[in-house]
């Protein structure tokens, strides 16, 4: 497998978009909602949880991919792929029960999201500025 770190984290990703789906299939159950969240606050929650989530994690993937395709060390995309995954998680436990789960969680989450981000798109932006201008960082020419 080319690219183990990627896959580890897409499949990983992928069951917590699964379980914040779920969460809003079964609120959509119990309060008989198909379309939105019919002025439920719970539901609505949930729904805005996978959302952040579906539009959060497929970006993250990318930028992991590309790390992982580039000569960063293992380590690299490892780091960023667990501290990311964290963060998504304590970020989907505040949305999807907001009676267990401070909104503190949320927002560590969040934090935990961010910045592996930022720093995954400056590396990326800093490899390919050096990739252009014909500097290698393997130590060949």
């Amino acid at each position: 497998m080319p690219y183990p770190v990627t896959a580890l984290f897409c499949g990983l990703n992928t069951v917590i978009v699964l379980y914040l789906a779920i969460r809003v299939i079964s609120l959509r159950r119990r309060h008989q909602v198909a379309i939105g969240d019919g002025g439920h606050g719970d539901l609505a929650r949930a729904i805005r949880g996978h959302a952040n989530a579906v539009e959060t994690i497929p970006l993250i993937l990318f930028l992991l991919l590309l790390s992982e395709g580039s000569e960063a060390p293992i380590l690299v995309p490892l780091a960023f792929g667990t501290v990311t995954l964290i963060g998504r998680v304590l970020h989907g436990l505040h949305f999807a029960h907001p009676d267990q789960y401070s909104w503190r969680l949320r927002v560590l989450g969040m934090h935990l999201t961010i910045w592996p981000l930022l720093a995954m798109a400056l590396g990326l932006i800093f490899h390919a500025l050096f990739a252009l201008a014909g500097i290698s960082f393997s130590g060949g020419a």
